[in-house]
């Protein structure tokens, strides 16, 4: 079974309902869902830390580095950090909701 925008809302949701993570680390999960689906469901993505501080209303890069650290020790996503402008490497990990089988 493949990861799809359905599978993605319902890591989301299952983020919330769990209690694993803060409000800000799942709005964060949400843009980076959102973003990956807009891109045709890639393996991973690129993403600035600007991208990501306007596209989830995020005031500081402190809230923003909070949450990303959040993401990655919960097992929702794995980051690798970019020395490029190109911006910080994220692949989403939907092997972390018990709904899905296989991660992608």
């Amino acid at each position: 079974m493949g990861a799809n925008i359905v599978t993605g809302w319902q890591l989301v949701s299952y983020a919330i309902k769990s209690g694993k993570v803060s409000h800000s680390a799942a709005v964060l999960l949400f843009v980076l869902i959102d973003k990956w689906n807009a891109l045709h469901r890639p393996f991973s993505l690129n993403m600035t830390n600007a991208a990501l501080m306007q596209m989830a209303h995020f005031g500081s890069h402190v809230s923003l580095d909070k949450a990303k650290h959040e993401l990655e020790a919960t097992g929702f996503i794995v980051i690798k950090a970019s020395k490029k402008r190109f911006g910080t490497e994220y692949k989403i990990c939907f092997g972390a909701w018990p709904g899905m089988a296989d991660g992608v």
